[in-house]
């Protein structure tokens, strides 16, 4: 004879008996409870995701740059681009690979996940507010006049940013760009709670994250 679950606990089987809407509200509370405590959670893992995707997207341009210029001899710059987001704030959360003798674009433009850009404070992104970049706009499709700074790679590899370092006492390690949540205030001495920064060796090209 077989044996269910029904038999064991006492009560009628399934087919016999439903759910009560005292039932049914007590589930869906637990499950709305368990949602809302669950929420912040996911949207820091996600915000987290966001940030570590961003700055390996600036670190992938960044050496993709290097190796066109180094494959082709030519001199190539990565473009950052200030536009504005969802919130109207204009920062720097697109790029792009550009050939530096005629302009012409190499890939297509790039854009950071929303809610995440770069960092232009002079602390945490001393290569976006080096005053000796190079600035200008460009025509970017539906965004016209849009306000960039670059990067420029050499065809040996090289960047085109002072080997001794950025500013006064400096060494050549303190070149870098920060990726940060736009909504996310500084702290202290950092560019937000939860960030990730890019390393660029001005004299051999190469990029490393730090992702604390």
């Amino acid at each position: 004879m077989s044996l269910f679950i029904s038999d064991v606990f006492g009560f009628p089987p399934r087919g016999d008996r439903g759910f009560s809407l005292v039932e049914l509200l007590a589930v869906i509370t637990v499950i709305v409870i368990l949602s809302l405590l669950a929420m912040p959670a996911f949207r820091s893992i996600s915000g987290g995701n966001s940030i570590t995707s961003g700055g390996l997207l600036v670190s992938g341009q960044l050496e993709l740059a290097r190796q066109t210029a180094l494959a082709e001899g030519i001199q190539t710059e990565v473009r950052f681009y200030k536009i504005a987001g969802n919130t109207g704030l204009e920062a720097y959360r697109a790029m792009a690979l550009v050939k530096v003798s005629t302009g012409e674009m190499l890939n297509k433009t790039q854009r950071l996940p929303e809610g995440v850009i770069l960092s232009d404070n002079p602390v945490f992104s001393t290569i976006l507010s080096n005053d000796n970049m190079d600035e200008g706009t460009q025509d970017l499709p539906g965004l016209p006049n849009t306000p960039y700074k670059s990067l420029r790679f050499t065809n040996g590899g090289s960047t085109t940013l002072n080997p001794l370092g950025a500013g006064s006492g400096a060494s050549r390690d303190q070149w870098f760009v920060s990726v940060k949540a736009e909504s996310a205030p500084e702290e202290n001495n950092l560019p937000a709670r939860n960030y990730s920064t890019v390393q660029v060796d001005p004299i051999t090209g190469r990029t490393t994250i730090f992702r604390p």
